[in-house]
Formats: C-alpha cells, structure tokens, sequence
C-alpha cells in the first residue's frame, strides 16, 4: 500500500483487522493546534477513530484530538493518521494515551454499545 492511501477493504468492503469494538457516532470534535478546528468523529474505539474532515493528513504526523462523549465530556489524546479515506476524511490510531484515558474509552464505548443506535 502507498503511503496516504486507504488499507485493503474486507469482502464487503469494510476494512479487515478491526480488533476493538467501534461506535459509529458522530462525535463532536476538535483538532488542537495554532488554530482549534471543528471535526466530526466516526468509527470511534480504543485504538483509534475515522474523522471527517477535507484535508489531506499526512500518515504518522501527530496531533492533539479532543472528542466530546456522552457521561464523560471532552477527552483530550494524542492520534497519528494512519491513511486518507479519498473524499471523506483520514483515520487515526491513538497513542501514548495514559491508563485512565484508556478506561474512560472504554467504559463509553461499552455503555453506548450496549444502549444501541438510539445512545448515539
């Protein structure tokens, strides 16, 4: 695969290897930098997230997301583009985040699955 390009997709089109459970949202976010910039959040799990926005992401380049979650308000990590989505958007694997940030993912994630798609 070519660096920036969108991963192999499963026989139905979705992309293989998937290990944590997702939400697919969307959630409220925001990417911090010089300037703070609106984002709107897919796919969300521990490891990582799908985000909607324009722009082409260069894959590894770091940068510092906060999304909105219900019970929890904003959580602030650290995510790497991992590839652009032609059209969509880029997806990110979070790292280096702390152990309480990972539990509050977590319970999140398992509170909203186990609501279904009216939680969202």
């Amino acid at each position: 695969m070519t660096e920036g390009a969108e991963p192999p997709k499963g026989a139905r089109g979705s992309v293989e290897n998937r290990l944590d459970p997702r939400v697919p949202g969307p959630f409220e976010g925001h990417r911090v930098d010089l300037l703070t910039t609106p984002l709107r959040i897919h796919d969300l799990s521990r490891s990582g997230c799908l985000i909607q926005w324009y722009h082409e992401q260069t894959p590894g380049r770091r940068f510092t997301l906060e999304v909105e979650l219900p019970e929890v308000g904003w959580l602030r990590l650290e995510a790497e583009p991992l590839y652009n989505r032609s059209d969509y958007g880029f997806a990110v694997k979070f790292v280096d985040l702390p152990p309480e940030t990972v539990a509050k993912l977590d319970g999140v994630i398992a509170q909203l699955l186990s609501k279904g798609p009216s939680a969202l």
